[in-house]
């Protein structure tokens, strides 16, 4: 997260949007091809997007739905005010942004047609108890859940491992351990302030995992049909392994033909 008032943090965040580009472009070609086709583009649409940082993924949601209404939510409130700044730039009316805790925040009851939570839950805990029934509560039947979070594999329990370690003997040595891994591999493009400002990140474990049976509790548990799953490619070798999940809620008419299953 940036600091409130670092300028030399707020500074470099945005440089890092635009090198950011080349996953931000794979991130908005999967919309493209697996999700924009089964929505109705020429009305207006609800789009949530969670944990929307610095505003970046609202604003490539509003290229690909320009009839949308975008809500951006954030917990940080320098991020929400970069993507203020980013949105009178821009002069997109379809977009608000909003600094709040999505699990205090009440929608109404299917709400939004299309949920964007990319590399957000994974952060939340209890985000498989509370967070994801209230995201498809949320959901209008016919909508579209899509998120990325990581997955359950080898090398991710292996980094879990490692940050289970790391957490238990955390001090200034392991800090500039890890601040000294971030220079050597991405020095030459980020500034010691964002480093440093990711070191905490390297500490946090995962609360939910992609897995057979996170995939039946969505579909089997909540109601949801799987459209698509995909291997997110990574930006760091410090970076777990993601894997992009696309989920839709059946229609109405799908809802009321299935049997009561109490």
């Amino acid at each position: 997260m940036i600091r409130s008032g670092d300028a030399a943090a707020d500074e470099n965040w945005t440089s890092v949007l635009s090198l950011n580009v080349e996953r931000n472009k794979w991130f908005l070609e999967r919309l493209q091809s697996d999700v924009a086709p089964r929505m109705d583009l020429r009305r207006q649409t609800r789009i949530l997007d969670l944990g929307c940082g610095c505003g970046k993924s609202s604003l490539l949601l509003a290229e690909l739905f320009p009839n949308a209404h975008i809500v951006g939510l954030d917990i940080s409130a320098a991020n929400i005010a970069q993507g203020r700044r980013a949105l009178q730039a821009r002069q997109l009316p379809g977009i608000t942004f909003e600094c709040e805790d999505y699990s205090q925040r009440r929608f109404p009851k299917e709400y939004f047609d299309l949920i964007v939570a990319d590399s957000v839950l994974h952060f939340i805990p209890g985000a498989e108890r509370d967070i994801l029934p209230k995201l498809i509560g949320e959901l209008a039947p016919g909508g579209h859940l899509v998120f990325s979070i990581p997955d359950e594999g080898v090398v991710n329990r292996l980094h879990w491992l490692l940050r289970t370690i790391l957490r238990r003997i955390r001090c200034p040595f392991t800090d500039r351990l890890i601040l000294a891994f971030a220079r050597a591999v991405h020095g030459k493009s980020h500034s010691d302030a964002f480093l440093q400002e990711r070191i905490n990140y390297m500490y946090i474990l995962p609360s939910i995992w992609f897995s057979r049976r996170l995939r039946s509790v969505l579909c089997q548990g909540l109601g949801l049909v799987q459209v698509h799953e995909r291997r997110y490619p990574l930006s760091s070798p410090g970076q777990l392994r993601h894997r992009l999940c696309i989920f839709a809620k059946p229609p109405a008419s799908e809802l009321a033909a299935r049997p009561f299953a109490g």
